[in-house]
């Protein structure tokens, strides 16, 4: 009876893993994701999710960077009316 438990354990673990799998993927066990070659399927389109949102997020990484220059260009040239100085940027 010792024995089992281990194996008992393995089978839940197998368990918990294939839900996580399931919920964060569209393995479903209906074609085309059926077998390993289904879990395989799955991964590979949730690693490609992954890429797409990292692509994502370094975009707005990026234009929150712009943003930041863009407003600290602005308030150099508004400074001096903030200020009360008279002049500016001559164009």
């Amino acid at each position: 009876m010792a024995a089992v438990a281990p194996l008992l354990a393995a089978t839940s673990e197998a368990r918990e893993l294939e839900a996580a799998i399931c919920l964060h993927t569209h393995l479903t066990g209906e074609p085309p994701y059926v077998g390993t070659a289904g879990l395989v399927l799955a991964v590979k389109e949730c690693a490609a999710r992954i890429a797409e949102m990292e692509a994502a997020l370094q975009a707005v990484k990026a234009l929150t960077q712009s943003i930041a220059a863009s407003r600290e260009a602005v308030l150099e040239l508004i400074e001096p009316a903030l200020s009360g100085k008279r002049g500016g940027p001559t164009a």
